[in-house]
């Protein structure tokens, strides 16, 4: 029998609403659009198609990091890379 890979837990995204709070405001951050006195964040200019296949793709790392037992929300995203 084959199971259907968007219905696969180990497959899961994690939405954006259970991202880590320090997650979630720094890629709202990026998204954040500019105007004529402010300049947008380093996202803002991405088409919507790029901000949801990234935000899957994250959510997606997170879930993984989740059921590994290693995703702490109080560490910085870019400290949770490792090289092993």
């Amino acid at each position: 029998m084959t199971r259907s890979l968007h219905s696969d837990p180990e497959r899961r995204c994690k939405p954006l609403e259970e991202w880590p709070e320090l997650d979630r405001s720094l890629w709202q951050a990026a998204l954040a659009p500019g105007d004529l006195l402010e300049e947008g964040g380093s996202h803002s200019g991405w088409a919507a198609h790029t901000k949801n296949w990234i935000t899957k793709g994250y959510g997606r790392w997170l879930h993984w990091l989740d059921r590994r037992g290693e995703l702490d929300p109080a560490t910085p995203p870019g400290d949770r890379i490792t090289w092993q």
